[in-house]
């Protein structure tokens, strides 16, 4: 059998009683998402940190690397949307191909 609980529980979570309203409903599932925001962040960058612990060329390397994928990405969608003026001719905004 289980521990022993006050008298009269069934040993479930309580329930709140009648509607919480939607302004505190949302505010939990805000939270919730946070949680799990943080804790998918502390996951992905913790075995960086431990790669960077041990020399400044690795945080160097880790930085650059970081830098180049921003601008790269950043390039990708600005040709993507058409923002950027295209240095190779190409066929955005009615280009020839370069020919």
């Amino acid at each position: 059998m289980g521990a022993m609980g006050p008298p009269g529980d069934d040993g479930k979570p309580t329930e709140p009683e009648g509607d919480l309203g939607i302004l505190p409903n949302t505010g939990r599932y805000f939270l919730y998402f946070i949680s799990v925001l943080t804790g998918t962040a502390y996951v992905m960058f913790r075995p960086v940190f431990r790669f960077m612990k041990n020399s400044p060329l690795k945080v160097l390397l880790v930085v650059g690397l970081a830098v180049l994928s921003y601008e790269f990405v950043s390039f990708v969608v600005q040709a993507m949307l058409g923002l950027n003026d295209d240095p190779f001719g190409g066929p955005v905004r009615g280009g020839n191909g370069g020919f």
